[in-house]
């Protein structure tokens, strides 16, 4: 199991008791994962890949607009 994979299955374990489920398009969310573990791995915290971090994580954890698309599906 990769590190998408099991970022995946940790989500889903936490979410989906609340009702959460992820999007169906598995290759969607695999990117999107991707993505998260990229940043973290350059800022040391899992940023929307949609958005430029600006370094800042305090000004990242208070907007509560989210652009992406992807986000609204």
């Amino acid at each position: 199991m990769n590190e998408v994979d099991k970022l995946h299955e940790t989500l889903r374990k936490l979410q989906e008791p609340k009702g959460y489920y992820f999007n169906k398009d598995r290759e969607m969310v695999n990117n999107l994962l991707a993505g998260l573990l990229e940043n973290k791995k350059r800022h040391g915290y899992m940023c929307c890949p949609c958005r430029l971090s600006s370094g800042d994580r305090a000004k990242i954890r208070t907007s509560s607009v989210h652009a992406c698309i992807v986000f609204w599906m």
